[in-house]
């Protein structure tokens, strides 16, 4: 494993909040300070963290899922400017961060489709394309407002959510810093990708 040695704690982003968590596993809270560690959180590897932390497959996805479902890390799909996927690059959420996300874990209370698979996907949704623009928002935003328009755009306007994750990480370039801009631009920055107007 290639652990961040130098000056090893000064910049780790350390979500202090995720040692009293009951929520989290102390196997998954070993899998964050793992993920800590890593210099290079584009190219992680889970065969190499299977056998850095001799875990089984299922373990180390289950630990993952306790991570995200909890808001400690965010990723989202590589793209490799063909608009094809290439794994996930990953995330540390901060405690600041990690407040915002968590506003919106109560999501099954503003969609009234109660279908898990449906709310998993609009939060994941709002992860990704918050972390995608994370650095051109105000700190005092409020995620909860973009759950609706996340809905909308699977239920009403029937678009499958591996497409809304295909363009996420074009919405900077678009200017597309949040859920309304996302919606109402959708068609028009899909067509533009699928014609190769931009690339990632």
């Amino acid at each position: 494993m290639k652990l961040n040695n130098n000056n090893l704690f000064q910049n780790i982003n350390l979500n202090k909040s995720i040692i009293i968590d009951t929520n989290v596993s102390n196997g998954a809270c070993r899998l964050y300070c793992y993920v800590l560690l890593t210099i290079d959180l584009t190219s992680i590897s889970n065969t190499k963290i299977r056998n850095d932390l001799n875990l089984s497959s299922q373990t180390l996805a289950n630990y993952w899922k306790e991570l995200l479902r909890n808001k400690y890390i965010t990723r989202k799909l590589k793209n490799n400017g063909k608009s094809k996927i290439g794994g996930y690059s990953y995330s540390i959420i901060s405690d600041t961060q990690n407040s915002d996300l968590r506003n919106i874990s109560n999501t099954r209370l503003l969609v009234t489709d109660t279908n898990d698979h449906l709310i998993n996907d609009i939060n994941n949704i709002v992860n990704a394309l918050y972390t995608q623009n994370k650095g051109l928002l105000k700190n005092d935003l409020n995620l909860v407002t973009w759950v609706k328009p996340i809905q909308l755009m699977i239920v009403k306007d029937c678009i499958p959510p591996s497409e809304i994750f295909r363009i996420i990480p074009f919405t900077t370039q678009f200017n597309i810093t949040n859920a309304l801009l996302l919606r109402k631009n959708f068609k028009d920055i899909k067509n533009k990708i699928d014609l190769g107007v931009y690339d990632v």
